[in-house]
């Protein structure tokens, strides 16, 4: 893990010319500086190679052609030698799409580094239960904001070194230890009935969101509910719920709904306002590593480094 080859591909002519801005400023920021990447490479789509696709998805338009190029370009990804990491360019729809269809061996045994976050939630759920990977909830190209903070947190975790703990406001007191499961709440509840599906069992599960009014953060929070996940995770760590409060009903606030929907169903300790999400300061996390949760402190801490992290008996 000391140098690692960073690629990154997009089939989007202005997404093309943020990359090269973005891998710019990657060298710039002295990203490149004790080898941690070798180089920084736009793929040319022509680079993609003909994988078989389920036809069906091939048939469905404009979004199915996209999804066949990128079903490919994951592929070539995780099977070219010179990749340690993949680092996602945007999150998206279409991820649930291409699950039932990546090889849980294959990425067993190539072992990449991937990081991502948003729609990216349920890939990196699916490396855990499928793969028994760990991978990194963290920025991806796509924000040019990102703070210093933000950016020496992520290459911490991708390095293999210790990170401090983050902090937030406790909402319901308490301390324990489990594994760090989650990501954002909408693709969460979208893995439920999923070989795939989130196991919270003795879990800390963690949230953030964007763009979903009160009534639906209900709505996910009783699908979680309904379906034992809130019963069975030790913990929930909350991170940025950004743009979530409704100008049509502003009676009913996304903190009403934490402390009426969320709180009463966790038996364990609840922290909120954690910096991670979608914002520019984005701390990073390990999907499937242990970390602790301290409600009464506020805090939420890492306890192994993502890059060593992995189980034995992944579904």
């Amino acid at each position: 893990w000391q140098s690692l080859s960073l690629k990154v591909a997009t089939l989007n002519s202005e997404m093309r010319e943020l990359l090269q801005r973005r891998g710019e400023v990657l060298q710039n920021q002295g990203l490149a500086q004790n080898n941690f990447y070798e180089n920084f490479q736009l793929v040319d789509p022509a680079f993609l190679p003909k994988d078989p696709i389920e036809p069906k998805i091939q048939k469905f338009g404009a979004i199915g052609m996209f999804l066949t190029a990128a079903f490919g370009l994951l592929l070539a990804l995780v099977r070219d030698p010179e990749v340690g990491s993949i680092l996602f360019a945007r999150g998206g729809y279409g991820v649930g799409r291409l699950l039932p269809r990546l090889d849980p061996a294959l990425f067993a045994e190539k072992r990449k580094l991937f990081i991502g976050y948003s729609d990216i939630t349920a890939f990196a759920l699916w490396l855990w239960r499928r793969c028994g990977l760990a991978s990194i909830h963290g920025p991806m190209l796509e924000r040019e904001g990102l703070t210093g903070a933000a950016r020496a947190r992520l290459l911490a975790l991708a390095r293999g070194e210790p990170v401090e703990p983050l902090e937030g406001k406790g909402m319901a007191g308490g301390r324990v230890r489990g594994r760090l499961v989650g990501g954002n709440l909408r693709m969460i509840t979208t893995t439920l009935g999923t070989p795939w599906e989130i196991d919270t069992t003795g879990a800390i599960l963690f949230i953030e969101e964007i763009g979903e009014q009160p009534y639906a953060l209900d709505r996910s929070f009783v699908q979680l509910r309904d379906s034992g996940k809130l019963a069975a995770a030790s913990g929930v760590a909350i991170g940025r719920l950004v743009d979530c409060e409704s100008e049509r009903y502003p009676g009913v606030s996304a903190c009403d709904v934490l402390e009426r929907a969320l709180l009463p169903e966790v038996r364990g300790p609840v922290v909120e306002g954690l910096p991670f999400g979608h914002v520019d300061d984005n701390r990073a996390l390990g999907v499937g590593v242990e970390a602790e949760l301290d409600g009464d402190g506020g805090t939420l801490t890492l306890l192994e480094r993502v890059v060593d992290s992995d189980v034995e008996d992944a579904d």
